[in-house]
């Protein structure tokens, strides 16, 4: 009791400095001890994730109409990644995804036979996330796989709550409720300043981290992330969102160019997300590793002037990136000069020399 007491004798900006050091699980730990700690020692909620699950939007809902945590959010990040339903071309078979570790159940006929697709796939996670941990030292990379292999499902348990999952996010797309949230909280975090869209939130299994709108409307409809931010956000009335990123991380994916060739719905919408005052930074990850090889009229997209005239209609842009999945490696030594882009196909060199950019980044793209 003495030291509670003591604790509740410190000033609240050293209280402050101290929560600011702790993970949110322990300052939730701490909130249970008393009814000062619950008061004082307050859950960050600077950064909220909104996907198609009941879960997430259930989180963003409650963030939005807490009076204290709504002022609090600063960050929306997007998963723009979909559950794929499991195929049963491969057919079904006793073998679990673990049955050369310590499954006692992964090759048992008596647990019922699993689909040998959804068992390829997991192997094949867990294979990727092993490759990431190949630069650390070995005791680390050992004691890290110990500990996530160790808290693997049994085989058959995780397909039923992928199937649960995927049920969930069927529900969801069905009724948009995850748009209908991120409406909500624009209006409702007064600080937000920043909206992610990501394929790659949960990362790879055992490394954790913290495919694009199409031509044709039934191909845009599978790729809802960059649709429905850039709609809410350019309808948003008092939004003060200074940064928008669109990030493949490295993966195969993003932004399908098509967006920056004929007129549409999306390229006006990011237009008025980006006029808007204040707004200073912009990262955009376009989708076109399949052009290797492809003639230099492919590239027009690039010369058009739709991504300079973007670009140009944001007076207060400091930061820009631009990043592509193409094969620059497997083509620098050898590329044609026609398959170059100029810069100043691309960045409105005029409009800038006021001298308010304060940095731009290139990568994966051929320019002179």
């Amino acid at each position: 009791m003495a030291t509670s007491i003591a604790l509740q004798a410190l000033p609240s900006e050293l209280i402050g400095a101290i929560c600011r050091l702790l993970p949110n699980r322990d300052i939730k730990s701490l909130r249970l001890t008393c009814r000062y700690w619950r008061q004082n020692s307050l859950l960050r909620f600077d950064r909220l994730f909104i996907s198609a699950s009941p879960r997430n939007v259930e989180v963003l809902f409650a963030v939005a109409n807490h009076d204290i945590f709504r002022h609090r959010a600063k960050e929306i990040i997007w998963d723009d990644a979909v559950l794929e339903p499991v195929s049963s071309k491969e057919g079904d078979g006793p073998c679990g995804y673990s049955s050369y570790e310590t499954d006692r159940d992964a090759d048992s006929e008596e647990k019922g036979r699993i689909s040998r697709h959804f068992v390829r796939l997991c192997r094949d996670s867990m294979f990727d996330g092993t490759l990431r941990l190949r630069d650390k030292p070995k005791e680390v990379r050992e004691k890290y796989m110990k500990g996530q292999m160790n808290d693997l499902l049994p085989s058959r348990e995780p397909l039923a709550y992928y199937s649960r999952l995927l049920q969930e996010q069927s529900d969801i797309l069905e009724s948009g409720d995850d748009e209908a949230a991120l409406r909500y909280a624009v209006q409702r975090f007064p600080r937000l300043t920043k909206v992610t869209v990501t394929p790659a939130t949960d990362g790879v299994l055992i490394t954790p981290l913290y495919e694009t709108p199409m031509e044709a409307e039934d191909e845009k409809s599978q790729w809802r992330g960059f649709r429905i931010i850039t709609r809410v956000l350019a309808q948003a009335e008092n939004c003060q969102i200074s940064e928008l990123v669109l990030d493949n991380n490295k993966l195969p994916t993003g932004l399908n160019h098509f967006v920056f060739e004929e007129p549409n719905e999306e390229y006006d919408d990011l237009c008025r997300t980006v006029q808007r005052p204040g707004f200073r930074r912009i990262v955009l990850s376009l989708l076109v590793g399949y052009f290797f090889d492809c003639d230099a009229e492919d590239w027009d997209f690039y010369r058009n002037g739709r991504i300079s005239n973007l670009l140009a209609k944001a007076p207060d842009l400091q930061e820009v990136v631009l990043q592509t999945n193409y094969p620059v490696d497997a083509t620098s030594c050898s590329g044609r000069m026609k398959d170059f882009v100029s810069l100043t196909n691309i960045f409105p060199i005029d409009k800038w020399s006021s001298g308010g950019l304060k940095h731009f980044g290139l990568s994966e793209m051929q320019v002179t």
